[in-house]
């Protein structure tokens, strides 16, 4: 009875009947719900179309061969940039990923890569970006993204500050 976990309020009777040790206690009580509130607090920091993009972007890392690409994740990447990728490039693109992806697994210079910074610059050394012009331009719009999104928060932050010192500069005016 020594690792039993015996709940509180039951007979060690009963808790001996269950078997149930003090690991599977924590495993479903603790660690499940450790989870879930990470889970939640995923789901109010990110709305879905956020996560459908971080999904989507998720398709081009090179690691491992290539294991995590999904031609149709970055085609529905493609799909969030309608004034880059038009009826007629959406089309190109969706043919050049399916070559794109057998060419990368059979070509031992882009083996060992480990991030899409790393992809791109192989790409360009090698004149690839050149064959395969649609999946480097979704290349380049998924390495502009977090850069964007940071330069976005930047200058929101500076609007905000600055609305701050100018309703503090009115409401002294008013009262001076």
């Amino acid at each position: 009875m020594d690792g039993d976990y015996v709940p509180y309020g039951k007979s060690a009777r009963k808790a001996r009947a269950q078997k149930q040790t003090n690991d599977d206690h924590f495993r479903r009580e603790v660690y499940i719900g450790v989870i879930d509130q990470i889970s939640q607090e995923l789901d109010n920091r990110f709305d879905e179309i956020n996560m459908e993009l971080l999904s989507c972007m998720s398709a081009f890392r090179p690691s491992n061969s290539f294991v995590s690409f999904d031609a149709q994740k970055l085609y529905r990447l493609a799909e969030f940039y309608p004034k880059e990728f038009s009826n007629n490039n959406l089309l190109k693109l969706e043919l050049q990923l399916h070559n794109y992806i057998d060419d990368m697994r059979h070509d031992d210079s882009f083996k060992g890569l480990d991030n899409i910074v790393d992809l791109s610059v192989k790409l360009v050394q090698i004149k690839r970006h050149k064959v395969y012009d649609m999946v480097y331009e979704l290349l380049k719009l998924e390495l502009h993204l977090p850069v964007a999104t940071t330069s976005f928060k930047l200058v929101f932050s500076a609007m905000v500050l600055v609305k701050i010192k100018l309703r503090n500069k009115m409401g002294d005016r008013s009262f001076g």
